[in-house]
């Protein structure tokens, strides 16, 4: 399926933009949306209307329900890595499900 962005068919807003530290790994960006979505191949926006931490920049970002937790890629295959995010930005997305995954298409600020 293609996705040129455009126009997305499915927009969520975040509920939440956290900084999630494991007990070994690296720390991540976790953008909590609704736990009432279902994530489903196709264009995502994800508005992010909430506070955003700053305390790590560069950090790869992970996106969840609360149940499923989704990595955000880049058209490489490298984790998206963003060194700021910022708050009333809509994250331009495409879902795929081999492997799971979002990849970033766009960032509107």
């Amino acid at each position: 399926m293609s996705c040129n962005c455009q126009s997305c068919n499915r927009f969520v807003k975040a509920t939440s933009v956290a900084i999630t530290t494991p007990t070994t790994g690296e720390n991540y960006i976790t953008v909590t949306v609704p736990d009432t979505v279902t994530f489903t191949d196709g264009c995502w926006c994800i508005g992010l209307f909430t506070t955003i931490p700053n305390t790590i920049q560069c950090a790869r970002v992970v996106i969840t329900n609360g149940t499923d937790s989704i990595d955000v890629l880049q058209n490489n295959g490298n984790y998206w890595r963003p060194c700021e995010l910022r708050c009333r930005t809509v994250l331009k997305l495409q879902h795929l499900s081999d492997p799971e995954h979002f990849l970033i298409k766009k960032i509107k600020r």
